[in-house]
């Protein structure tokens, strides 16, 4: 079975540095917040049995999995370092796979038998941590987006926007942080305890139910612009309401944990204490429930799409094709596509008729071309994903194509069977290898910001932001360009002018009738062209004047012609 957060190690790594909490990152400091929130629910029974080191030692611990050192075998005990050696690991960001929260519970369930409190902490704490991370508004596209590449490359947002995204804020001021603690205190926690099974099955499935804080995006933006324009007290309590749910929701599930493991704990079994073990038979119908999660998630749920969606019965005349399947870094497509859909939307909603299509809709239905005769595929990457096939979407599009269909494909490298085979050998890639913090792109960064894109032989904009960001997933990588041949069977529109040569990074093909476009990534990665600064208030998605004028070109060569 695929893990669901195994892309994700290296990351978490750059997020945070080893060994340390890094409390100004992200939700460094809303960790803390989540663990006071737990403390305030924790049955007194165990409360009381806590001393005030232990209780800070947990609201430490909160922060423990963001780490690539190694376990302390003295702080976690030969069991639990036992149990990581049968995953081949001792890191401490294990415990952010489901496989690590698995582990941590039954832990928890032992310290609770021993009433080892130092390591009752230890796993509530590693538990808070993983539970937390997966309803983190910065995991979220948009905001992950705003928070990473906006937020952290010199564009100054509006009274520090980018902080008011994490839950933390809520604890700067006693008025907010009476609203937090009221509705802590409010939760309803169900007493009801899951068996082994059933527990073990949350610890997997919360990856995905998390994406339950996607429909919060739009409206903690307008939340945060509001406070921002008038400090007032209604506006910090309609922000501080706005964020209350990312935390209350993290807060009920540990509980849930907590619950079950007390219960467990107390079990015997012919007189003896119940054994307490993940095991892959326990999870075996994880894989269908996932499948359905993916195929029956609501599109809507990724809030801040939902302005670019056409009316219901309608067909757009532009398509931009969104994948909202996947989590964090994970998807059918790229995280990165997700946003860029709806930066491509936003800049061609004057055109009237533009609007998002759920890829998983065209996968079962296809696309009619008479209705929809452009199709826009911001796809930096397709691979398959659980019951997302990329042969399925392929498919669907070639005959899009043969029907009359045209496409325009923004970021990696188009299938074989999409891409034409006099083109297919024209295209290459700078094989510089791609590391986290070092996204290839056409030519090296040193060169890239030496560079300028030429449209139809014209300059129409220098490079004066890196197009990426200082963490995350959201980073346009893109090697991809064609070689000079390709001009025999292209119209070249859009060219890369860099210190050593010109590379042709745009192409509408064939060349007299086209019917295929394609550019790079970060062609739709807005600032890095122009002064532009982004549009937080009042909020708008949209590219920048510079990519909208690539973007308009590409799009009126493909419906005139």
């Amino acid at each position: 079975m695929k893990s669901a957060t195994g892309s994700l190690l290296l990351i978490l790594f750059f997020l945070f540095f080893p060994g340390s909490a890094k409390e100004g990152f992200s939700w460094g400091i809303g960790h803390r917040t989540i663990g006071e929130g737990v403390l305030l629910r924790l049955p007194e029974s165990l409360k009381k049995e806590l001393t005030p080191d232990q209780i800070q030692a947990f609201l430490t611990y909160n922060s423990y999995p963001d780490s690539l050192e190694n376990v302390d075998p003295n702080l976690a005990g030969p069991n639990a370092i036992l149990r990581m050696k049968e995953f081949k690991t001792q890191k401490r960001f294990f415990f952010h796979k489901p496989e690590g929260r698995c582990i941590a519970f039954e832990m928890l369930v032992q310290s609770l038998r021993e009433k080892d409190w130092n390591r009752f902490v230890l796993w509530l704490g590693i538990l808070s941590h993983s539970t937390a991370d997966q309803i983190s508004c910065n995991h979220e596209p948009l905001l992950h987006f705003i928070t990473y590449c906006w937020g952290e490359e010199g564009m100054k947002l509006t009274n520090d926007f980018s902080k008011c995204l994490d839950l933390g804020w809520i604890e700067g001021d006693p008025k907010t942080q009476k609203i937090w603690t009221d509705a802590v205190r409010d939760l309803s926690i169900p007493n009801t305890i899951c068996n082994q099974k059933e527990i073990f099955f949350a610890l997997h499935t919360i990856e995905w139910e998390g994406l339950e804080g996607n429909r919060y995006s739009m409206d903690l933006i307008r939340a945060i612009n509001a406070w921002n324009s008038s400090k007032g007290y209604q506006e910090q309590a309609d922000l501080a309401r706005t964020l209350v749910p990312f935390g209350t929701w993290a807060v009920r599930r540990i509980m849930i944990y907590v619950h079950s493991a007390i219960a467990i704990a107390q079990s015997t079994k012919n007189g003896k204490p119940l054994p307490v073990r993940f095991e892959p038979d326990q999870v075996k119908d994880l894989q269908k429930w996932i499948d359905r999660f993916i195929l029956d998630r609501p599109i809507t749920d990724d809030a801040f799409i939902v302005p670019f969606l056409p009316p219901a019965g309608s067909d757009p005349k532009i398509g931009i094709l969104y994948d909202p399947s996947g989590r964090m870094g994970e998807g059918f497509f790229s995280f990165i596509d997700r946003v860029a859909a709806g930066l491509i939307a936003g800049s061609l909603q004057h055109r009237g008729s533009a609007g998002i299509l759920d890829v998983r809709k065209v996968i079962r239905s296809g696309i009619d071309p008479k209705k929809t005769p452009l199709l826009i595929l911001p796809c930096s990457r397709l691979t398959n994903y659980y019951p997302l096939k990329k042969k399925n979407l392929i498919d669907q599009i070639v005959q899009y194509r043969n029907k009359g269909g045209k496409i325009l494909w923004i970021g990696g490298s188009p299938p074989q069977e999409i891409l034409s085979k006099d083109l297919f050998g024209q295209m290459i890639f700078n094989p510089e290898k791609s590391t986290y913090l070092n996204p290839v792109y056409t030519v090296p960064m040193k060169d890239l910001m030496k560079s300028s894109v030429l449209l139809n032989g014209k300059e129409e904009g220098k490079f004066i932001r890196e197009p990426r960001g200082k963490a995350g997933w959201s980073w346009p990588r893109s090697p991809w360009y064609f070689k000079e041949g390709a001009r025999k069977a292209a119209d070249v529109f859009l060219e890369l002018k860099s210190p050593d040569k010109t590379r042709i990074i745009g192409i509408l093909s064939p060349k007299d009738h086209p019917d295929f476009g394609w550019l790079p990534a970060y062609t739709v990665f807005p600032c890095i062209f122009s002064g532009d600064h982004p549009r937080i208030s009042p909020f708008e998605l949209k590219l920048d004047s510079t990519e909208e004028k690539i973007l308009e070109y590409a799009v009126d060569s493909l419906l005139l012609l």
